[in-house]
């Protein structure tokens, strides 16, 4: 395949690996690092930056909206297996084994940093913000945040680990259920909006 070719279908695989959760990168041809000029190079590191950017609206956008939809720290796990869920589309793409190792490395490199912050940010809001709740309520959000945390999906074994992705799926099942029932107002949960909003509602 010829080198314009495999730009192009790189290309308009990333624009619809971005807009679509569904699309998959499989297949996609190998890229090595003398096959494109400099300036090209540089020209598909911005859409694999736009790809990854769109990936982290989403996974802001769906936390936040199911979020507004917790009313117990049962169904808050869900919603956190599921965001991580969505978050190792950063890593599937960061990842990719047609890039060259040097892109993957960068890539990953700073994938790291970002869900690590993440994570780090959670629990430092997690700690700091006791009075949002009831005493019993923030321990037990804490040891959510710390038990399923947000840089599991660094795992290289994460999204190869079927059990992992089955309990998830079956979270999301779950989630999407508990969201047909009537909600009840109570002081846990209106803590926990409050909190993830200020957290999440806001990020970049």
């Amino acid at each position: 395949m010829m080198s314009e070719d495999v730009y192009v279908s790189w290309v308009n695989r990333l624009s619809a690996f971005g807009n679509d959760p569904n699309t998959s990168l499989s297949g996609l041809p190998e890229i090595t690092v003398e096959m494109f000029p400099s300036s090209t190079f540089q020209r598909l590191m911005k859409h694999i930056e736009r790809a990854e950017n769109k990936i982290m609206e989403r996974w802001r956008s769906e936390l936040t909206r199911d979020l507004e939809h917790v009313t117990d720290l049962h169904e808050l796990s869900n919603v956190i297996l599921h965001s991580r869920k969505l978050l190792s589309r950063r890593i599937y793409l960061d990842s990719c084994p047609t890039l060259p190792q040097e892109v993957r490395s960068v890539l990953m490199k700073n994938a790291t940093e970002d869900i690590n912050n993440l994570q780090k940010q959670l629990e430092k809001e997690v700690t700091e913000n006791k009075n949002s709740w009831a005493v019993n309520s923030h321990d037990q959000l804490l040891e959510i945040v710390r038990t399923s945390p947000l840089n599991a999906v660094l795992n290289e074994n994460y999204q190869n680990n079927n059990e992992i992705m089955n309990v998830i799926d079956q979270a999301e099942q779950r989630a999407q259920q508990s969201n047909m029932r009537e909600k009840e107002a109570n002081k846990t949960n209106t803590g926990l909006k409050a909190f993830f909003g200020r957290l999440f509602g806001n990020s970049r």
